[in-house]
């Protein structure tokens, strides 16, 4: 078991609810850019 009041200390739960945050809203670009390009590249090869 490692320890949780050092993580507490290291990294509070608002910094980790920004990252979390941050990394969701980076993946969902990431995804809509991907659909997007995906529907082009399905256009130009049909």
């Amino acid at each position: 078991m490692f320890d949780l009041t050092w993580t507490r200390k290291w990294s509070p739960s608002w910094v980790n609810q920004q990252n979390a945050l941050a990394a969701m809203r980076l993946i969902k670009a990431l995804l809509s850019r991907f659909r997007k390009a995906a529907v082009i590249g399905a256009g130009i090869e049909y």
